[in-house]
């Protein structure tokens, strides 16, 4: 009996040593990535103002991506983690080319562009594998505003065949009791 436990002690100790991940490495790829996210949006022509703003904030932006080894998990396609951390980007990426878009048009409330938005809620459903190194491209775009919370709906696109690999809504709140979604995106009320 001690030997088992002895065996299973050392076995799990082992597991731990092998599953363990370099947080230096995880963190400097995140920020080459808000990096990217950040130049690709201020960079990337905005279409001009369709019939109306609503018509402008509910267009899809497309980021495109690539699953890295330290996106994945043991059977080497993409962790739940790096679904929810690409769609961040995507939607930071759409966010600041629609506040660009409507600044451009002046359409744009500076009072609330300082407010500070977080993950609220997430909802998704993983319908394909995305495999290491596999490029996809994640298509964002929102679908209603409410009080201070953004609705962002997403599509996880595999470029070869067109096939959506995960669906995504997801509601992200501005802390500031201040701000109103709506204002931000140069609206004159709630989508």
């Amino acid at each position: 009996s001690s030997s088992s436990s002895s065996s299973s002690s050392s076995s799990s100790s082992t597991a731990a040593r092998t599953t363990t991940h370099r947080p230096a490495v995880d963190t400097m790829l995140y920020w080459l990535r808000w990096l990217y996210t950040h130049v690709v949006a201020l960079l990337t022509p905005w279409p001009a103002f369709g019939a109306t703003p609503a018509d402008a904030t509910r267009r899809w932006t497309t980021r495109s991506f690539m699953c890295t080894p330290l996106d994945v998990d043991e059977n080497l396609h993409m962790n739940n983690a790096s679904y929810l951390s690409f769609a961040e980007f995507a939607r930071r990426s759409h966010y600041i080319a629609t506040v660009r878009a409507m600044r451009n048009a002046g359409r744009y409330d500076a009072a609330s562009a300082f407010a500070r938005a977080v993950a609220a809620a997430n909802a998704v459903r993983y319908r394909r594998e995305v495999h290491l190194f596999a490029q996809f491209r994640i298509e964002t775009r929102i679908v209603a505003t409410a009080g201070r919370s953004f609705y962002f709906e997403q599509r996880f696109v595999s470029p070869r065949d067109g096939s959506v690999l995960c669906h995504l809504v997801n509601r992200t709140a501005l802390i500031d009791k201040h701000a109103h979604a709506y204002r931000l995106l140069g609206l004159d009320a709630e989508l």
